[in-house]
């Protein structure tokens, strides 16, 4: 039986803490501005600005930010055909098969060259979308409107989650179309088919739907490795 009263108290409390990080954001740079500064050289507030525009940007997205998160830290991307999980934070000492990536407060950056950060949402539902902001990326055509990619994620355990399993969500065929996901022009991103998805619910019934690509529908894993400290 649904709880009514206790479904509101948690929709206040998660509303109350996004108003919370809007307004936060806001103060923080109207302060910023307020230095008349052209750029961020020599200020350690100008990372703390993009950081805190990620924080609002992700409540704006396509899927709905879930309360349970993934464990901030180092985490590895390991290939489908990667067997060995990384067994501390010395990178050099990693299989080829993972890669590495740092997660904190909502962003995900790759820590290999080209280094790329992500504003990052976990959503709700079954399964779990990733969503990626693809703005920033070196990838991005920014004469496109490829504003986000996605993978689906299955967690394995509690949250914080600190393990699943993942596969990037791809373009549906263009024999089987999807409600509300219409086919791009232009190949924005490497390796994966582009195209635009009008809601959440569009992407996560693709991610439903195999490619029929034996190999693109390998799954890979995301572990956590270590802290951030």
């Amino acid at each position: 039986m649904v709880n009514t009263a206790e479904h509101l108290a948690a929709a206040r409390a998660t509303l109350n803490a996004r108003c919370n990080t809007v307004e936060e954001a806001y103060e923080f740079m109207l302060a910023y501005a307020g230095q008349g500064l052209t750029s961020d050289a020599g200020s350690s507030k100008g990372a703390q600005v993009r950081e805190y525009l990620g924080e609002a940007y992700v409540i704006q997205g396509k899927t709905t930010q879930a309360k349970e998160q993934l464990k901030p830290g180092l985490w590895a991307l390991m290939a489908p055909d990667c067997t060995t999980v990384p067994a501390n934070g010395s990178i050099p000492d990693w299989p080829n098969c993972a890669m590495p990536v740092w997660i904190q407060k909502q962003r995900l950056t790759f820590v290999m060259p080209p280094v790329n950060h992500f504003n990052l949402v976990v959503s709700d539902g079954d399964p779990r979308i990733l969503q990626f902001e693809m703005r920033e990326s070196t990838s991005y055509d920014k004469t496109k409107n490829l504003n986000y990619a996605y993978w689906q994620f299955r967690p394995e355990g509690v949250a914080p989650y600190v393990r699943g399993i993942v596969r990037p969500i791809r373009c549906p065929d263009a024999a089987k179309p999807i409600a509300g996901i219409s086919a791009q022009t232009s190949n924005a991103v490497a390796d994966i088919g582009t195209c635009l998805a009008a809601t959440g619910g569009a992407v996560r019934q693709a991610a439903l739907i195999p490619s029929g690509d034996k190999d693109k529908d390998k799954d890979g894993h995301a572990v956590w490795i270590a802290d951030l400290n």
